[in-house]
């Protein structure tokens, strides 16, 4: 694999691939190398005074803001306006850290962020960002001050809104709306933009009571990032049975080189420092499992897939926040009440006709014939591993250099795919559109995912909230904010959700009815196979 790091030599990150695979589904005419060599032809500078960088919140943005463009941009350059900071070397070196490859020299810039009230003259297109507790502020014109509370939600959005703005100008010729956002003013409180804003109250302290946080991926980063620093009390259990690799690099903002093959569990645990976490690394179906009970009183989704979003709500959990992200889209579900409100299935229901995953690796592959689809079909079904033939017949196929898939053979089909084809390195072989490629969002839109998550769970554990909110709240990051980031969600239809099934909505009457806090107790009453996606269910005596 020494070919495939030497290749990167330039300042491009070793996951540039999956960076790829992810900008190839939102960017016409993709063509890898035009890609890579657009990107180095960028200078990308962060600016900020002294006052600024000291302050909670301008570190903050500082902080996510190169968490976010490391990821992807070359050249990123970090300037303190007015001497020598201390946060200046920690910043480089967590550039450094995330890509080794990165050039921090100073270069002229083409696209610059300021941060703070900080006076800088520029000669490029640049824009100014800030923040105040739960309001995040952007300007194409004028700095903007930033504040120095705990409170990281303002100062994570305006680095999302810095980054997804840096995006459409550096691909402005491949966006369908590459529009610069105009001034404004959005809160991470009530969702909405400058004369609707609302300024919530001090964070002094965050019972959690029962929460359980599922889900560790790139929206599950941004989260626990946003929840740094604030005073947490109660239990938060932190749930994910899977290593960092390489490819996670693309978009999981609190992973570094020296993190991968770590559990991510562990990577969490240690950033987030706080002694109500604890660290279960095994999925959600196991930790339900081993708890001593099921009455979990409020789950945080972050997971990929709408089965495991489905497992989380057939626990019945008193109340659920859920994160996601789609094409062009990202943001923030709630489900209060599983007997008035849409459950979680309601946004997710089960479809009769799922592509199996030996369908999907096939397509993925460009395997479109039915003889090669069954081979891999057989493949898997005998759990027979990558061999010489099939990597001869993918490298044909696809027309890439037989060496570069060499070194998977002998490895699980599975893995191949999730390396190969979901780890962008097919992208980076082929040069252009990747066959029955599977989203990947950019990370400045995970992590406001995991931003508005943050949030939301903030607001429910104080009560904060003074009306009852829409059932959606969203953004577009890769197109200039709009007014309206609110949807009404009706309830599923009888026949397909769990919501109307009367043994379910009972059972949630009998484990909420007057309860606060968990109770201690075993639950006998009712088992949901959490292997079975139907949610069969089997009343004990």
């Amino acid at each position: 694999m020494a070919s495939y790091f030497k290749s990167y030599n330039m300042g491009l990150a070793n996951f540039l691939g999956k960076t790829a695979l992810g900008a190839s589904q939102v960017l016409k005419d993709f063509d890898f190398a035009n890609f890579q060599q657009l990107l180095l032809s960028h200078n990308i500078r962060i600016c900020f005074d002294k006052k600024t960088i000291q302050s909670r919140e301008g570190f903050a943005t500082a902080d996510l803001l190169v968490r976010l463009l490391a990821r992807l941009y070359p050249n990123l350059h970090l300037q303190c306006v007015d001497g020598k900071a201390s946060e200046l070397e920690h910043l480089n070196e967590l550039a450094l850290a995330i890509n080794p490859f990165v050039d921090l020299m100073a270069a002229e810039p083409t696209t610059a962020v300021v941060i703070g009230d900080t006076s800088v003259n520029l000669n490029c297109q640049t824009f100014f960002i800030g923040s105040d507790q739960w309001l995040s502020k952007f300007s194409l014109s004028k700095p903007q001050l930033s504040g120095d509370s705990v409170n990281r939600f303002g100062a994570g959005a305006a680095a999302c809104f810095a980054a997804a703005n840096i995006f459409r100008h550096v691909f402005s010729n491949q966006l369908p709306a590459s529009e610069m956002d105009q001034d404004f003013i959005y809160s991470c409180f009530n969702g909405c933009i400058n004369e609707e804003t609302e300024q919530g109250p001090a964070i002094n302290n965050v019972m959690l009571e029962d929460t359980v946080l599922v889900g560790l991926g790139a929206i599950g980063n941004g989260a626990v990032w946003t929840l740094r620093g604030l005073p947490l009390s109660g239990s938060l259990h932190i749930i994910d049975g899977q290593r960092i690799d390489l490819s996670n690099l693309q978009r999981y903002v609190l992973a570094t080189q020296d993190d991968i093959g770590h559990s991510k569990t562990e990577i969490i645990g240690a950033f987030l420092n706080s002694p109500v976490t604890q660290l279960y690394p095994y999925h959600f179906d196991e930790y339900i499992s081993r708890r001593s009970n099921w009455d979990i009183f409020r789950v945080a989704v972050c997971v990929d897939s709408a089965r495991d979003r489905r497992l989380v709500q057939g626990s019945l959990p008193k109340r659920i926040i859920n994160a996601w992200t789609q094409p062009e889209q990202c943001g923030v579900s709630r489900h209060y009440n599983f007997l008035d409100d849409p459950c979680v299935i309601c946004l997710y229901p089960g479809k009769k006709e799922e592509k199996s995953l030996s369908l999907k690796i096939a397509e993925s592959l460009g395997f479109t014939h039915p003889h090669l689809q069954n081979m891999i079909r057989q493949y898997m079904a005998n759990g027979t591993s990558v061999d010489a033939p099939l990597i001869n017949l993918i490298a044909q196929i696809n027309q890439v250099d037989i060496r570069e898939l060499a070194p998977y053979i002998g490895k699980s089909l599975e893995i191949f795919y999730s390396e190969v084809v979901c780890g962008g390195v097919m992208m980076r072989l082929t040069g252009g559109q990747q066959k029955g490629a599977a989203e990947v969002p950019s990370v400045f839109e995970s992590s406001m995912a995991g931003i508005m998550l943050a949030a939301e769970l903030v607001i429910d554990c104080g009560q904060l909230r003074k009306q009852k909110p829409y059932t959606i709240q969203k953004l577009n990051l890769l197109r200039p904010i709009t007014r309206y980031t609110y949807d009404m969600v009706n309830k599923a239809n009888a026949e397909g959700c769990i919501c109307h099934d009367p043994i379910f909505k009972e059972r949630y009457s009998e484990k909420w009815k007057k309860k606060v806090l968990i109770p201690s107790r075993t639950d006998k009453d009712l088992e949901v196979s959490l292997t079975n996606p139907e949610f069969k269910k089997v009343v004990t005596p």
